[in-house]
């Protein structure tokens, strides 16, 4: 998939449980907070995503969040501190940059 700008139907699925954008050149919106009953998250190969938003943090029922091989990314929201249910977080390749 090739698309800059995934549909916005995508992110007005309730019971969408697990979503995986790999090799996929889109940004991710606030929009994503919008699915709250999702448990499995993988981005991954995604060369154009510059940030994560803060609003990652309201889904409360993710378990597996998988992060590999985005490049431009170089924080991760705070907000990540709200996912409690969170059972695996799989960081690799991000340059990361401490502050």
């Amino acid at each position: 998939n090739h698309n800059e700008k995934l549909p916005e139907d995508l992110w007005d699925l309730p019971s969408l449980r697990k979503l995986f954008l790999r090799n996929n050149p889109v940004e991710i919106p606030p929009s994503i907070g919008r699915l709250q009953n999702l448990e499995e998250l993988s981005l991954v190969g995604n060369k154009k995503i510059r940030s994560l938003p803060e609003e990652i943090g309201n889904l409360t029922k993710l378990k597996k969040l998988e992060l590999k091989d985005l490049p431009l990314v170089r924080s991760l929201p705070s907000s990540m501190g709200n996912l409690k249910n969170l059972q695996q977080l799989d960081i690799q390749d991000l340059p990361l940059v401490r502050s």
